[in-house]
């Protein structure tokens, strides 16, 4: 029987999609014979109003062309069909069974420490994230230091979300989150260290993001991400990064290493570690779905949010098909210097 574990053995131009194979796991088949008879997708779902919905713009949203830097995406004529919300009360639902509570991307509590390790964070520190998503890191950074931590997230759902599981944990003035527009934002106050997980690859003006992150820090303050980048090697037009970017929840405007390492350089950042943890990533994927997997086989969910899984398995799916042609996930760690003396 095919499990959401499944999503390891998925390669381009698979006869059966994800979507088909997991509901075929859900509904207890074998999808086998399908992929002997060399079924398309349309013979699978046939008068199937579930599927329909959920093939619809293959996830959350619309994407465009992998760009390398300083590249314009294309323009068309057509009319673009209504995108779908990028988070909804049952996505959300999903991701934190996925991932954990208060997460929405891959490691939870347990991959946090490794990440702000360089921080040294203290009671009299102050954090700004970037990247708050549902507030996981920010509240574990607040419960496990004393640091107060701003956070900021992109999508005006997931941020009252998170901030809604600040208050219930009694954090909701020690690790707080709000909505902000990444592409458009001022900050007055200034902090220790910045931290983001995964989220710059969907800000399309990177080089106004950095400029902002060094004014925001204090002298010999610290900046610690991840992100999503481009090889230097990487071909933008190879299949599996144009899929990815195609059908991603938002636009991507992925840097390549060469130019993460460029843009903190040229603005005077000690840039301490640029370091690739794909493979690490990668396996937080796969063995968060081999656990969520598990718990499915005595919890069939209802078909309402088996869309909202399906929907999340494809882009897991793309995630980690991009992840071997040509795109990275990158931690970088750097210092701002001092001011010089008077």
């Amino acid at each position: 029987m095919q499990s959401p574990a499944d999503i390891e053995s998925l390669e381009l131009g698979h006869k059966v999609p994800w979507r088909v194979r997991l509901r075929a796991w859900w509904e207890g088949y074998d999808v086998g014979p399908l992929l002997e008879r060399g079924h398309d997708e349309g013979g699978v779902h046939s008068g199937d109003p579930d599927h329909r919905e959920a093939d619809h713009g293959g996830g959350y949203g619309g994407g465009g062309a992998v760009q390398a830097h300083g590249q314009q995406e294309a323009g068309g004529g057509a009319t673009a069909a209504p995108k779908k919300p990028l988070w909804s009360a049952g996505r959300i639902e999903v991701v934190e069974r996925i991932w954990g509570k208060g997460f929405s991307t891959p490691g939870g509590d347990e991959h946090i420490p490794y990440l702000i390790k360089p921080f040294g964070l203290t009671s009299a520190m102050s954090v700004l994230d970037l990247a708050a998503g549902l507030g996981g890191a920010a509240r574990f950074m607040a419960k496990t230091s004393g640091a107060w931590v701003t956070g900021f997230e992109g999508d005006r759902l997931l941020a009252k979300a998170a901030q809604e599981r600040s208050l219930t944990a009694g954090l909701e003035k020690k690790a707080t989150v709000s909505p902000y527009d990444p592409e458009n934002f001022e900050l007055k106050q200034r902090f220790d260290c910045v931290f983001a997980k995964e989220g710059f690859f969907a800000v399309a003006s990177k080089d106004r993001l950095l400029d902002v992150i060094h004014g925001a820090l204090k002298p010999r303050g610290q900046l610690c991400f991840t992100d999503y980048v481009l090889a230097d090697s990487a071909n933008p037009s190879h299949p599996g990064l144009t899929q990815w970017a195609e059908h991603e929840p938002a636009p991507p405007h992925p840097w390549s290493v060469r130019d993460y390492v460029r843009g903190l350089e040229g603005r005077g950042f000690d840039l301490r570690t640029s370091e690739d943890i794909t493979d690490q990533h990668r396996k937080m994927v796969l063995d968060a779905w081999a656990g969520f997997a598990e718990v499915l086989r005595d919890h069939k969910p209802s078909k309402g949010t088996l869309l909202e899984l399906v929907s999340e398995a494809e882009l897991w799916a793309r995630r980690v098909i991009a992840l071997q042609s040509g795109l990275r996930v990158y931690r970088f760690y750097a210092l701002k210097p001092g001011d010089a003396p008077q």
